[in-house]
């Protein structure tokens, strides 16, 4: 259990703010903040997640982001948080003074057992959350476990959600197909969308001041590009929206071939009546290595905590 937190010029808390999680009776116990809006409630939260997960998840960023998002911006310093555990470890992540004895962590870098915790939510995530459906709160978590835990039915998911986006990316390339027609004058079903290259070739020989690759203007001229802006606003903005949907369906139908190549056949379906059997093995497995990195030290009788 935690013993301590020190914070220093992280997110609301400018200077240094040190928590003990040591009650009055002299064992650890739990901590209530109560506070006004803006006096640094949430900060608090956030620089537990920060400090031993390297996240500040209810700002919804990753990445170089990060350290935007955890500095105190008039404090003007660079976040440091300091987490000490009631068995002596000691973490740190941020500024870290040079007799420091505990464990640096660094960008990627968490604290052994906390992988997947603690997660700081928004009041809005989680009335979101709850919105959706039963079956797509299951994906959720079956998709916020994937870093730690490795499981088949991850892949089928990851299809699932390329076939699911190549599907609503085919209704749009309709849609711009139709609107080319009405703008161009020509009969949709002369309009080529199911080939790639055919739409070019289409596209080069109705629109000559087009080549015939991918892009606009073909190659970076400066005569092609006055060609091209001599056809009627309406029918290039048609022409490029088209050409934007083929593009991105033959982006999704690469990366769904490669994954297809990858795993070859053996695809296991994940529909939502599997998804609480496999939440269920995989919490197992978490609660396992949860157990086996913390070193849970089981009292008689009693059973290591699930995550």
């Amino acid at each position: 259990m935690i013993r301590t937190l020190k914070i220093t010029c992280f997110r609301a808390i400018p200077r240094d703010l040190e928590i003990s999680f040591i009650g009055n009776s002299g064992s650890l116990s739990s901590v209530l903040l109560l506070g006004e809006n803006g006096t640094g409630k949430s900060s608090v939260a956030d620089s537990l997640e920060f400090c031993l997960r390297g996240k500040v998840s209810r700002r919804g960023n990753a990445g170089a982001k990060i350290r935007y998002e955890s500095r105190n911006l008039l404090a003007g310093g660079n976040p440091s948080v300091q987490v000490t555990f009631d068995d002596g470890r000691q973490f740190i992540r941020g500024v870290t003074p040079g007799d420091f004895p505990g464990v640096r962590l660094k960008r990627d870098d968490f604290a052994p057992g906390f992988s997947l915790s603690p997660v700081v939510l928004s009041r809005a995530d989680i009335d979101v959350f709850w919105q959706v459906s039963a079956a797509d709160r299951m994906r959720f978590f079956f998709d916020y476990l994937r870093d730690s835990v490795q499981h088949s039915g991850y892949t089928a998911l990851e299809i699932e959600r390329y076939e699911g986006e190549i599907e609503t990316e085919r209704v749009h390339l309709l849609e711009a197909q139709i609107t080319l027609a009405k703008e161009s004058g020509y009969p949709v079903d002369q309009i080529p969308v199911d080939d790639r290259v055919e739409f070019y070739v289409w596209r080069s020989q109705t629109y000559p001041q087009y080549g015939t690759g991918p892009h606009s203007y073909g190659v970076p001229d400066p005569e092609r590009a006055r060609e091209i802006g001599r056809i009627p606003g309406n029918i290039r903005a048609a022409l490029s929206n088209l050409a934007q949907y083929i593009e991105s369906i033959h982006k999704l139908k690469n990366h769904l071939k490669a994954m297809r190549d990858q795993i070859g056949n053996n695809i296991p379906p994940v529909i939502a009546a599997d998804l609480p059997a496999i939440l269920n093995e995989i919490s197992e497995q978490v609660s396992a290595d949860f157990t086996r990195d913390c070193k849970y030290r089981a009292r008689p009788g009693s059973t290591p905590p699930a995550i």
